[in-house]
């Protein structure tokens, strides 16, 4: 059995050595497949756990936990940076940009990623910047619907054990996401209490090392 998380930096090693993910596969005796990603967003999620579906590597057996982040985030394809950028924080875990091709690489969008992400990739940041315009949250709002609503189905039709987990961090998701009409059921977890706890949150976005054992624990009780 597989335990598969696909989240953004508060389910990524941000300054900890293991995340609630691995904890949790740990417990069970499972192998884990960690998609956590330092402002990773949901696209990205929808593209990694549909490439893993779709090629039977995640299949009916395994549990799949998604993290859902904020509405308005992206990924693109950039030819002008090259090569893996290590995770700020991550000991060399994780990665902010990923290698794609021998053309380029995959960069992380959010609001004003140009401050910090891509600070140190002036072509990049112009382009997030501009892109800063472009958003819209009754736009974003649908649009994280319309997809939701397709992985899901994609998971029912596969007979794949998902999970949604929310955390505090996009607001209203679970109105984002239980909408009028909304035929496919989902498992639902809240982990937000060990972040409202000083001693387990790193900081007001992030858990400590000591938050991701509490949210391991909570995964373990629930699912």
């Amino acid at each position: 059995m597989k335990v598969v998380v696909a989240g953004c930096s508060i389910s990524d090693y941000t300054h900890v050595d293991e995340v609630y993910g691995e904890l949790y596969a740990k417990k069970l005796g499972a192998e884990y497949i960690h998609l956590g990603a330092g402002c990773g967003s949901n696209f990205r999620m929808w593209r990694k756990l549909v490439q893993l579906i779709m090629s039977g590597t995640i299949t009916s057996k395994d549990i799949v936990i998604m993290q859902p982040t904020q509405i308005h985030r992206r990924e693109y394809f950039s030819p002008f940076t090259e090569g893996d950028e290590p995770l700020f924080g991550s000991n060399g875990k994780s990665l902010l940009n990923e290698k794609y091709n021998s053309e380029g690489s995959i960069i992380r969008y959010k609001p004003n990623a140009h401050k910090d992400v891509l600070a140190n990739h002036p072509t990049e940041a112009k382009f997030a910047q501009l892109r800063d315009h472009f958003v819209d949250p009754d736009f974003e709002k649908e649009v994280f619907r319309n997809q939701m609503d397709m992985f899901q189905g994609l998971c029912t039709a596969k007979d794949i054990n998902l999970w949604i987990i929310d955390i505090g961090y996009t607001e209203n998701l679970i109105d984002y996401v239980w909408h009028k009409g909304k035929v496919v059921p989902m498992r639902w977890i809240r982990l937000r209490h060990p972040l409202m706890d000083p001693r387990h949150g790193r900081d007001d976005g992030h858990f400590s090392q000591e938050g991701h054992h509490v949210a391991a624990d909570t995964l373990l009780n629930t699912i």
